[in-house]
C-alpha cells in the first residue's frame, strides 16, 4: 500500500510541475506578445518623433531665414 500512495503522490507531483510548466510558457507567449507590441508601438513613436523633429527644424530652418 504504501508504495501506491508514493506512485499516486508521484503522479501528483508530475502533474503539478507539468501545470506549472504549461502556466510559465503561456506567461512567456503572452509577455512575447507583449513585448512585440511594444516593441511595434515604440517604432511608431520613434517614427512619429522624427517626424515632428524634422518637421520643427524646417519650420526653425524657415522661421531663420524669414527674420534675417
Amino acid at each position: 500500500m504504501h508504495g501506491v500512495i508514493d506512485q499516486h503522490y508521484e503522479e501528483q507531483r508530475i502533474a503539478a510541475v507539468t501545470r506549472l510548466i504549461e502556466e510559465l510558457e503561456r506567461i512567456a507567449e503572452e509577455r512575447a506578445g507583449h513585448a512585440g507590441l511594444y516593441d511595434k508601438a515604440k517604432s511608431k513613436r520613434e517614427k512619429i518623433e522624427e517626424r515632428f523633429q524634422s518637421e520643427i527644424l524646417y519650420e526653425a530652418e524657415f522661421l531663420k531665414h524669414t527674420i534675417a
